[in-house]
């Protein structure tokens, strides 16, 4: 069963209308994105490296992470999706962002797990997007862990295996075009908008895609990720 992109995941009702931008995304943004981190000691962090961008302009940079702690500044910018990897002495760990504005607080523990928290905002794309990848991960995850119960308990394999994996791959893709649907009704102006209709093609949604990209605003409709036959 296949994992589709990245981090678009919402348990919802099935949403067929278009979103309309909020209040609160019409209020000016704040022009730099601050990347607050701290590591527990004991952990060993070497490095960070940040990537930022969307498919067209994006940037990859290395810092250092002095006495536990490091700090990034960004430039604002709703279209365009994070991540960061953190190297440590026991390996790397990684998570997601969105250059909001603001001060995002990112907490990794000796254990390698990666906390990431925008406190400066109430409605945070951030918050939204780590939920989102979360229960997205949760969504795929529990269903490759019955799939595979299902497949033990009655001894398939071959094509009965593949059978019941494209079974549980279908029900994947109906709840993600279900939840990416009611992730674009609500962000028709940003990047999760987008990565929105990324997750209806990544479903096999490419008919549903073309008829909602219309729900986007025009600068997220041209956003360099999405496929031009989309756009025209």
């Amino acid at each position: 069963m296949r994992k589709i992109v990245l981090g678009i995941a919402l348990l919802g009702m099935l949403a067929g209308a278009c979103g309309r931008v909020s209040e609160s995304k019409k209020t000016e943004e704040e022009p730099f994105t601050e990347l607050l981190g701290e590591l527990e000691p004991g952990s060993l962090g070497d490095s960070v490296m940040v990537y930022i961008g969307n498919g067209e302009d994006d940037t990859v940079a290395t810092y250092p992470i002095l006495d536990d702690m490091f700090a990034v500044i960004l430039k604002t910018d709703r279209m365009k999706a994070g991540s960061i990897m953190i190297k440590y002495d026991e390996g790397i760990s990684s998570g997601f962002f969105i250059p909001e504005g603001g001060k995002i607080r990112i907490r990794m523990d000796r254990e390698g797990r990666v906390r990431i928290d925008h406190e400066s905002k109430k409605s945070s794309l951030t918050k939204e997007y780590v939920t989102l990848s979360e229960e997205s991960d949760r969504l795929y995850y529990g269903l490759i862990r019955q799939r595979d119960s299902v497949a033990k308990a009655e001894g398939l394999t071959g094509e009965r295996y593949d059978s019941l994996d494209a079974s549980f791959e279908k029900v994947f893709n109906e709840r993600t075009m279900e939840q990416s649907l009611e992730v674009l009704k609500k962000h028709p102006d940003d990047v999760l908008g987008v990565l929105a209709i990324k997750n209806m093609l990544s479903a096999g949604g490419a008919s549903k895609a073309r008829e909602m990209i219309g729900c986007l605003s025009e600068e997220a409709r041209n956003h360099p990720s999405l496929p031009d036959s989309l756009k025209f």
